[in-house]
């Protein structure tokens, strides 16, 4: 059987798709690494002579986040890992999930700031 690039490219992407919501429908146990001080979100927009604007986060009450120690994607350029917002528990002590699982990338190459 032959594929054409594009096919092979979809039919990974949904094997990717697929394998993230296992993943996350069956509950498996990943390790997450949670930031919670000093943690703030900025937009980036290259046509302002200052680019990065302080911006909320997507809930009202988050505080910081949890993101997957390991990626659940890796590409050439870029790791993708999952990750989610946390607020501080009310019911308990702790950090509860707040809203839906996000993709975090990080690029593979470390960016020179001075070049």
């Amino acid at each position: 059987m032959i594929f054409s690039p594009t096919k092979i490219k979809n039919k990974a992407r949904q094997r990717r798709a697929m394998m993230r919501k296992k993943k996350i429908m069956n509950g498996e146990v990943a390790e997450f690494r949670r930031e919670t001080r000093g943690v703030s979100r900025w937009l980036f927009d290259s046509n302002k002579s200052y680019p990065w604007k302080q911006v909320d986060f997507f809930n009202r009450y988050t505080a910081g986040f949890e993101i997957e120690k390991n990626p659940f994607g890796k590409g050439a350029e870029r790791l993708a890992y999952m990750f989610y917002e946390v607020k501080q528990g009310q019911k308990w002590p702790g950090w509860e999930k707040v809203g839906k699982v996000m993709v975090a990338k990080e690029s593979r190459y470390i960016e020179d700031e001075e070049s």
